[in-house]
């Protein structure tokens, strides 16, 4: 009896499900959009969710189970806000004096301080489940055909049932680098 994706014994089957994880709000309508018109259910991934197995996301049992910790993302966005209104001073004044080239007084830049660089957001994923060949065909070319700016695409396997998100992203990372893209 097959389970999750062509496992055998002992799983219940996971019906067809796109999982979106570290995608912006555009990306996420594109994919329901695509989802919705092949009939397809989309789960999309929270960052905090990030630490439970593949399986339990495609299954949906993280909803149920959150983790014990928060991902690591949210503690180091609440750790760079400081408490006092020191963030305004690295600030350039909405007035003329940006387009004069001049910068305030008293400011970041004059100090010699150089501003904290945006956080980077984690490169996107979808993680197709419990998809027959044809019917994954199909999802990657109507995938494509919207022209939907997804970084990884991947399948979920026995082999890769048991990772968490950072484990699967860390092998896309070296698979592609792998392949030279």
């Amino acid at each position: 009896m097959p389970g999750i994706c062509g496992l055998r014994k002992g799983t219940a089957r996971i019906m067809e499900k796109l999982l979106l994880i570290h995608s912006t709000k555009e990306i996420q309508l594109q994919v329901k959009n695509v989802a919705s018109r092949l009939k397809l259910a989309l789960d999309i991934i929270q960052d905090e969710y990030c630490g439970c197995h593949l399986k339990e996301l495609a299954a949906g049992k993280y909803a149920q189970n959150p983790p014990d910790t928060v991902a690591s993302d949210s503690i180091v966005a609440e750790s760079t806000i400081p408490s006092d209104s020191t963030v305004a001073e690295g600030t350039i004044p909405s007035g003329n004096a940006a387009a004069e080239g001049t910068i305030p007084s008293g400011s970041a830049a004059t100090e010699g301080t150089v501003p904290a660089p945006a956080a980077q957001t984690p490169p996107s994923c979808l993680v197709l489940c419990g998809l027959r060949d044809k019917r994954l065909d199909k999802v990657l070319f109507e995938l494509r055909r919207a022209d939907i700016p997804i970084d990884y695409k991947a399948v979920l396997t026995p082999s890769n049932q048991e990772w968490t998100v950072p484990e699967l992203m860390k092998e896309l990372q070296r698979e592609r680098q792998a392949v030279g893209r």
